[in-house]
């Protein structure tokens, strides 16, 4: 006869041996990681278009050559390591790959110059952009301005230390829940200080085959469930601004499929090229969300 208290008491047995492993393995990888440095170089920098086609000495007819170059649009990046550049070659010194393969690939498919300004801080959670990163893109917003221009874009990268800052640091007051709260509240800084022609993006973050954790079952499951807690929170927050009237959209990252190949040496961090396979991905999200406000 089945035995429904047995049953009951065996299945906590075994959730209270998984959640052993998982914490086992999971002491285990961040003992062994280590965080290889930031990117070496600019923070900022401008893209430029290649020319289209014939320069000014060819046959082109007068009003042609006359027409007056594209005007230059400045996209800013806040947010973590993966802004700072955390796996790319540092020997290099290019500063971080991310947000220069951005503007490179927005500026070809656009025809304009792309100024591109990485603020970031390794291990920053959504707080520490609120709280030391703000001031900066102030500045920068303040610096536009008085060049005649604006900031077009500001691309929010963040989540995954809020998630490893809620169980890996044991802050349990550092939910989804909480993080939705935090972030819906820096996404309205940023529009603040920008205005309504600039546009918001928030990338989704995929944890998805991370070399770091898929030997280790079953913490690399464990892991894929909770960061998908912070993702779904991210995209709530923009499809709910998107749907009062703001400019802010969420970018999936389930097109962002990196192999092996994509990572550095710490097996968590994108390298070069996987910072440029996620580049051209996201320069497609920003060129809509961008051509989207064209009239504002």
């Amino acid at each position: 006869m089945f035995n429904v208290t047995r049953a009951a008491r065996l299945a906590g047995y075994a959730l209270g041996g998984t959640a052993s492993v998982v914490a086992g393995q999971g002491v285990y990888v961040r003992l062994k990681f280590v965080l290889p440095p930031d990117a070496s170089g600019p923070t900022s920098g401008v893209a430029c278009a290649a020319p289209a086609g014939p320069g000014p000495s060819s046959g082109l007819w007068p009003m042609q050559q006359q027409q007056p170059p594209p005007r230059r649009r400045n996209i800013i990046f806040l947010g973590d390591s993966l802004v700072t550049g955390v796996g790319c070659d540092h020997e290099v010194g290019e500063g971080p790959t991310l947000p220069r393969a951005v503007a490179h690939e927005l500026s070809r498919k656009l025809g304009a110059e792309v100024s591109w300004l990485a603020l970031g801080e390794t291990g920053a959670d959504i707080l520490s952009l609120s709280s030391r990163l703000m001031p900066s893109l102030k500045r920068e917003v303040e610096r536009c301005g008085a060049a005649g221009e604006r900031v077009d874009a500001v691309v929010i990268v963040c989540g995954l230390n809020d998630m490893k800052s809620c169980f890996l640091f044991c802050q349990p007051h550092l939910n989804p829940v909480a993080f939705a709260a935090n972030l819906r509240q820096v996404v309205a800084a940023v529009r603040e200080l920008t205005g309504d022609g600039c546009a918001v993006l928030l990338p989704g973050v995929s944890v998805d085959g991370i070399p770091r954790f898929e030997p280790f079952w079953p913490l690399s499951a464990f892991i894929g469930g909770v960061a998908q807690m912070w993702e779904s929170r991210k995209e709530a927050v923009a499809h709910e601004m998107a749907a009062a009237g703001a400019r802010v959209a969420f970018a999936t990252a389930k097109g962002v499929v990196f192999d092996a190949g994509h990572f550095c040496r710490d097996g968590m961090h994108p390298n070069d090229e996987g910072y440029t396979f996620w580049a051209t991905l996201m320069a497609e999200d920003l060129a809509r969300v961008i051509d989207a406000g064209r009239g504002s």
